[in-house]
């Protein structure tokens, strides 16, 4: 019995000294704090030694495919790393540093390839473009003509086509050219041989706006058959130039024509008027 108990008191002290060599003796509270504080100064020297390049600047966002990225991964927000340094030790300061790198090579790469896009997207763009054809220089507008008054109008015939000598007939009008009211016409000239020993002759009336011309083509036809009766008994050649009398109408332009070319005179008028 009494080498039992020598052997339990013996047991009992040496197990004393192993419990003090294996427990750990407890943490001053200044001891941990002073280490925190050393532990802080490290994450800051590490902060500041990193280039600028490798920090995120603020006002940039991380795009939404590279955060889930960064979720899935289980890597630690940006927002959130100070809350974690702060709570981390040093070696957790370590593995942050391929983070910022990470991100800020990602972002580059983006930036790259926003810019890469941009570029040839507007160089494109410019030369789908057709090239802007020349303007013609714009013409001024073609002011209207004044009508040619009737005197106008025999000089032109009578510079184009011979008649022989003929004179101004306009002071016989109201004999010659029965039935025509003068007050209807804006012009008229009526032109026939000086001596009398012709049929030639020619005469344009010009009717205004709202007047008769088939009154006035009445009185030359009237007139060109009177001419002819003249002719009949004494000059047969003039006779038969005189039924051949051209009258025409155009527009409110009235023209009798007697002589041999009257067909070509009375063309000429057709086309001047």
């Amino acid at each position: 019995m009494k080498r039992w108990t020598w052997l339990f008191a013996l047991m009992l002290a040496l197990m004393i000294p192993l419990q003090g060599c294996t427990s750990n003796p407890p943490k001053d509270e200044g001891e941990e704090q002073n280490q925190q504080e050393q532990q802080k100064e490290e994450q800051e020297k590490d902060e500041e030694e990193k280039p600028e390049e490798d920090k995120e600047p603020e006002d940039t966002q991380a795009p939404a495919d590279e955060q889930e990225d960064k979720d899935t991964d289980g890597d630690t927000p940006v927002s959130n790393q100070n809350q974690s340094n702060t709570s981390s030790e040093k070696p957790s300061t370590s593995t942050q540093k391929p983070q910022g790198g990470g991100s800020s090579s990602s972002q580059g790469s983006s930036n790259t390839s926003q810019g890469g896009g941009s570029k040839p997207s507007q160089g494109g763009g410019n030369q789908s473009q057709q090239p802007q054809q020349p303007q013609e220089p714009e013409q001024p507008e073609e002011k209207p003509q004044p009508a040619l008054t009737a005197s106008q109008v025999v000089s032109n015939l009578l510079s184009q086509h011979s008649m022989g000598d003929l004179t101004d007939y306009n002071s016989m009008v109201n004999t010659l050219y029965g039935g025509i009211d003068l007050s209807q016409m804006e012009s008229y000239c009526v032109k026939g041989p000086a001596m009398g020993t012709t049929a030639s002759e020619i005469a344009v009336f010009q009717v205004k706006a709202g007047g008769s011309t088939a009154s006035v083509e009445k009185a030359l036809r009237q007139r060109a058959d009177d001419v002819a009766r003249t002719f009949e008994q004494y000059d047969p050649a003039q006779y038969e130039i005189a039924k051949k009398a051209v009258v025409r109408t155009k527009g409110n332009y009235v023209c009798m024509v007697i002589g041999s070319n009257a067909s070509a005179i009375a063309s000429s008028f057709e086309k001047m008027v």
